[in-house]
């Protein structure tokens, strides 16, 4: 598939899923992965999905966006990595967070082993399908592992791809590492977001409940942490947090993972605050359950760079402008290593 075929087909595919998400074309075949998605993941509401798809098709699927990214590259002739084949391992945190991998392997000119999350198994496959009907030819470059069942080792799938991209935990992350041996490998593990707030951006918070609650805060680059200047009045923060209520407070597990954390902060007699459906304490370790959200007071510049170098590792984006967190550019790269640059090096 030439660089013209895949800009004009990709592009194509942006269009349509617009179109759907406006109400002006049906897309039977998506409507049932979005109800099959929410029945096996109840973290998976059809509002929330179709956010992730809108994300997509505005910062991803647009020709400009898509031709303004592959200009940036050296992407060699359209036929130097035919033949190749790239294994993708991806997470299930999120409707289609592994979709930025898989445009990127498409717009490298390689194939794609892609081992779905048992989480998320439904709705890349779907969308794929409306790539095939509009080029055939996408069928052969993709391939999905779709088995929920542990009887199978996709990593001995894997092994005969030229290079791995992975996401998922620590533990998965380091089986990829020694069952690949001297492949090349990108992996991701874990890591947090948090946001910066002092009396500049106090009065300015307008989409943060977004960035905080929308996939129920279980994004990468969901806001679960804050660094507060001390003597900053943070009311207007935890008012700005309430507007997140209707995204999360009409599901049962969301509910009953803040009630829980809420009776435990209670039993121990700790401070916190309560905002009808989180909690908001003070808090040294940076991963947060689901329902908490963690905070320390700094007093100066220094304590935030020592903190930034003290979590460098576990560190996805820190935020001091609000209400784009889950809408990433097509050059927002996960842990900030380029996917792309990745792929050309190692094909």
């Amino acid at each position: 598939m030439s660089q013209s075929g895949f800009l004009n087909d990709f592009s194509t595919l942006g269009i349509l899923l617009q179109e759907w998400l406006g109400g002006y074309r049906k897309l039977a075949g998506l409507d049932r992965a979005v109800e099959l998605a929410y029945a096996e993941n109840q973290f998976f509401t059809p509002s929330m999905q179709r956010y992730a798809i809108s994300a997509i098709t505005s910062q991803f699927l647009s020709y400009d966006k898509l031709s303004g990214w592959m200009n940036d590259y050296p992407l060699p002739s359209d036929d130097a990595f035919s033949g190749k084949c790239v294994g993708i391992v991806m997470a299930g945190n999120i409707p289609l967070v592994g979709f930025h991998d898989f445009l990127t392997v498409m717009a490298s000119g390689a194939c794609a082993v892609i081992k779905l999350s048992s989480k998320d198994r439904i709705l890349l496959p779907a969308i794929f399908s409306l790539l095939c009907e509009i080029d055939g030819r996408w069928k052969s470059r993709a391939e999905f592992i779709l088995s929920k069942d542990a009887d199978y080792d996709y990593l001995n799938l894997l092994s005969g791809a030229d290079a791995v991209i992975a996401t998922g935990g620590d533990e998965a992350k380091a089986a990829i590492a020694v069952k690949l041996g001297e492949k090349p490998l990108l992996a991701r593990g874990s890591r947090f977001s948090y946001a910066v707030i002092d009396n500049e951006n106090i009065g300015r918070l307008d989409g943060l409940a977004n960035d905080v609650f929308l996939y129920f805060g279980m994004g990468c680059r969901s806001i679960s942490y804050f660094l507060i200047k001390r003597g900053t009045e943070i009311s207007g923060l935890i008012d700005e947090l309430k507007n997140g209520e209707s995204l999360v407070s009409r599901n049962p597990a969301y509910m009953n993972s803040y009630k829980r954390i809420r009776a435990i902060y209670g039993m121990e007699g700790r401070e916190f605050a309560d905002g009808g459906f989180f909690i908001m304490a003070e808090e040294s370790e940076t991963k947060m359950p689901m329902g908490l959200i963690g905070y320390r007071y700094y007093d100066s510049g220094q304590e935030l760079a020592d903190f930034a170098a003290e979590k460098l590792d576990a560190i996805q984006k820190k935020y001091r402008i609000f209400g784009m967190a889950q809408s990433p550019l097509i050059t927002d790269y996960a842990d900030n290593i380029d996917t792309m640059n990745f792929l050309i090096e190692s094909l």
